[in-house]
């Protein structure tokens, strides 16, 4: 996410979204062939597509797979001269679906306790409790107020340094959902929204990005993913 932004990267605001969007078109309508855990309608992004047109953020809406590219062109997969514009260097050496695409979970939890630990919000989804060692945890007795937006009127370098909550925000304290570098949906963890979710889904037009930040119970979703990271010690 922070070398997208540098000069070894695509640039601040440069990394296009992944608009793609899968189980709905405006002829068809909801694809009711396929169904979730809860019988709703299945809908979500499509991995390593680009924008429909350069800096275009119209979301591409598919009905099934049969579609005769996915990705709505040829020019718009992650090897065309559109979609490399949606990777962290606007060319094929990039990461992609940063911006756009699906919402992604990372090792982010609201801290309810105050115990060290992150908290298992629904059982269904989530059993057991993470120490420090594998998540950054945002603690409740910093964190007081219960809502999405102003939680973040604590989020210091000291609790916030390097997670792309503090220092990327034109305004430190967070009261809008607009203010992360590139305009991006800004929204923090709280007791009801435990993890962080990162990127924004395509769905969600300009308010995805890099930068975007979003709050769930940890739930499984088709709107959510994740993705593994290999980190290469000499």
């Amino acid at each position: 996410t922070y070398l997208s932004a540098s000069i070894y990267g695509a640039g601040v605001n440069n990394v296009q979204m992944n608009t793609v969007w899968l189980g709905y078109n405006s002829t068809s309508g909801w694809n009711t062939s396929i169904l979730d855990e809860d019988n709703q309608y299945y809908h979500f992004g499509v991995t390593g597509c680009g924008p429909n047109t350069a800096n275009s953020t119209s979301v591409v809406y598919h009905y099934s797979w049969t579609s005769s590219n996915p990705c709505y062109t040829a020019d718009n997969t992650y090897t065309g001269s559109i979609g490399q514009l949606a990777s962290t260097t606007n060319n094929v050496y990039g990461i992609y679906d940063m911006s756009g695409g699906n919402l992604e979970y990372v090792m982010g939890s609201y801290d309810t306790d105050n115990n060290g630990y992150s908290n298992p919000s629904n059982t269904r989804y989530m059993t057991n409790e993470a120490t420090g060692k594998y998540v950054n945890l945002y603690p409740a007795n910093v964190f007081t107020n219960n809502a999405w937006r102003t939680n973040n009127n604590q989020c210091t370098w000291t609790y916030c340094g390097g997670h792309a909550l503090h220092e990327t925000k034109t305004v430190q304290t967070v009261d809008s959902n607009t203010q992360s570098w590139g305009s991006d949906n800004s929204y923090f963890v709280y007791s009801d929204m435990l993890w962080f979710l990162r990127g924004g889904s395509s769905h969600v037009d300009t308010s995805a990005g890099v930068f975007a930040s979003y709050g769930t119970n940890g739930n499984v979703g088709n709107l959510y993913g994740s993705r593994a990271v290999l980190v290469a010690v000499p």
